[in-house]
């Protein structure tokens, strides 16, 4: 068994009651429960601030979770949190489960299905997320494993509310589900529940298993946030193959069937599996470059291959060097960087070099690297869409841009030669995920760092009092996809920058100053004499510390800038505007 999980229950308790530092990004949650939920919240909040959040937590009433949420004057909706977390004990529905007819165990799963849909559509009114505990199975002891075979046994009756559960969320954006199923599963049903815990204490979960729990759940609260792994970089030999490829040539490298070959395909068809999922994929080798690129190219049991890596680094550089130039590249924050190397002591360099990436100890033996790998959970999102799988190509398509780039003296020149084009829309149904989705996933370069669900991206959308602008961008290399949101919120005769946010990929090329022509252009139609805008620290987003300044705003209040639509010139630029007129689009 794997230690995933450092820390013990009473660790998380004692972290629960610690102040927050002031910067530390909020978090705004409540816990529904129809069993006892009191250590449950207090590890959540010790969890969050573990990883530097401070999580504002409104704890329901013991078994109080349709009276909380139907009626609209209740304390959780004053308290209006982001996310409403609930949990549905199995073993409390298996209590009255033998009190029913046989029809009406066969129909507990409709019933179930019901009741969580209600739940979900009531929150989700008022804006809210969810996030329902899926159900343990507790087992059948009345027919045994010949339950699998009868319709209305408990167990098959909690395996539909689960597929119920599941489908929900596949259908709702804004709802989610954490699979406590799936941690029995791997921990064991006693380390789960505690029958003497349940019966006289009311807690469906053992003060062991809660650690592992707050974990996950707070993981899906912070990736919301922004705070989730975007990239892996890879070693090669001994983590990516058996074998050194220089020295023991290419067809005697383990990889496929020779060796310990199976646990290496295996890890490979892992990081596939991520790199389809949208998770991008870097070499970072001591090696000859020709010597490294060989296996991806001729060896037939490579999973991986060329294709699959953005950015491939192969010389004998040290690999510090090597990751910040491959950063430099996809442009993403260290912190959502992972770096797997068999060698302690490349990890302890990259450690101490980037104190805020993620670098596992992997085993000695790489038949655990997958196993320990999932037991660490370090991919999880809060969404997910089509172009999450064009990702890295996207990424490959940069390094082109940076090699081409080296070809120029004069900024301007390169510029000009990119044949820069944009298309500037506004939200339209078929952006709303995407949108919605680089407002929770931007970190650095998002002066006010506002979150928002798909379906509030819809509302803004259908809004009168908003202006939204999606901007997409392509080059004589490809199709960066959508790299700008603005929304702009119209008071009086003013336009509030609500949000603006960049893909850092495409700094420096002019997009900025376009944008801020776009959004003068859009003030002008609409009668807005004044553009306003506000920068709300956080500690990521310090790189746009002094954006207004710089695009010609003047300081009104600290943080908050100025800009008069009337006397604004526009900036020269080098992109060709290929705008959709909203009118066009309706």
């Amino acid at each position: 068994m794997f230690v995933i999980n450092p820390l013990e229950l009473t660790a998380l308790l004692k972290l629960a009651r610690q102040p927050c530092p002031g910067a530390a990004p909020v978090m705004r949650a409540a816990v529904l429960a129809d069993t006892a939920s009191q250590l449950l919240a207090g590890s959540l909040r010790g969890y969050a601030r573990h990883l530097g959040f401070k999580l504002e937590l409104f704890e329901g009433e013991f078994d109080q979770i349709e009276m909380a949420v139907f009626d609209p004057a209740s304390t959780l909706h004053m308290f209006r949190p982001e996310t409403v977390i609930i949990y549905l004990a199995a073993e409390k529905m298996g209590v009255k489960f033998g009190t029913y007819s046989v029809k009406e165990r066969g129909a507990l799963a409709s019933e179930f299905a019901s009741r969580v849909r209600g739940l979900h559509q009531t929150l989700s009114t008022q804006g809210y997320q969810t996030l329902f505990f899926n159900l343990a199975d507790p087992g059948d002891g009345v027919f045994g494993n010949y339950g699998n075979k009868v319709a209305w046994s408990f167990q098959n009756q909690i395996r539909l509310c689960n597929l119920e559960l599941a489908r929900l969320a596949e259908e709702a954006s804004d709802c989610h589900v954490f699979d406590l199923a799936a941690l029995q599963s791997a921990q064991g049903r006693n380390a789960l529940f505690d029958p003497k815990l349940y019966f006289t204490a009311k807690f469906a979960l053992t003060p062991g298993i809660l650690p592992l729990v707050a974990r996950e759940v707070v993981k899906m609260l912070t990736a919301r946030k922004g705070s989730f792994l975007k990239c892996v970089i890879l070693d090669l030999d001994n983590t990516l193959w058996g074998g050194v490829v220089a020295d023991d040539g290419l067809d005697r490298i383990q990889i496929g069937e020779l060796g310990l070959g199976p646990a290496f395909t295996a890890f490979q068809s892992w990081l596939k599996q991520l790199r389809d999922r949208g998770i991008v994929l870097a070499v970072c080798s001591k090696n000859d470059e020709a010597n490294a690129r060989e296996p991806f190219m001729r060896h037939p049991d490579m999973v991986l291959q060329l294709e699959d890596i953005a950015v491939f680094k192969a010389n004998w550089q040290d690999k510090a060097t090597n990751i910040r130039e491959i950063k430099s590249i996809i442009d993403i924050d260290y912190g959502a960087m992972m770096f797997l190397d068999d060698n302690p002591a490349e990890r302890h360099l990259v450690r101490e070099s980037f104190p805020t990436m993620t670098v596992p100890e992997l085993p000695e033996d790489p038949s655990e690297y997958v196993s320990y790998l999932i037991g660490l959970n370090p991919f999880e999102t809060a969404s997910y869409t089509a172009k999450d799988a064009r990702r890295t190509n996207e990424y490959q398509v940069e390094a082109k841009r940076h090699a081409e780039r080296e070809k120029f003296v004069d900024l301007n020149d390169f510029l000009r030669s990119l044949e820069m084009r944009a298309l500037v829309q506004p939200f339209l149904p078929f952006n709303f995920p995407r949108v919605a989705q680089l407002t929770q996933r931007s970190n650095q370069f998002n002066l006010r760092t506002v979150r928002y669900t798909e379906k509030q991206v819809e509302t803004l959308a259908n809004s009168a009092a908003h202006v939204t602008l999606a901007f997409e961008l392509k080059d004589r290399f490809g199709d960066n996809g959508l790299i700008s949101v603005v929304i702009l919120e119209i008071l009086g005769e003013t336009f509030f920058v609500d949000t603006w946010l960049m893909s850092c990929r495409v700094l420096g090329r002019g997009v900025e100053q376009f944008v801020l022509n776009t959004i003068v252009e859009r003030a002008r139609e609409h009668g807005i004499k004044r553009v306003t805008g506000e920068y709300l620290p956080t500690t990521k987003n310090g790189m746009v510390k002094d954006h207004y300044s710089k695009l010609g705003f003047a300081p009104e209040a600290a943080n908050r800038w100025v800009l008069e639509a009337a006397s604004y010139t526009g900036w020269p630029i080098n992109i060709v505007w290929e705008k959709v007129e909203e009118e066009a689009s309706a």
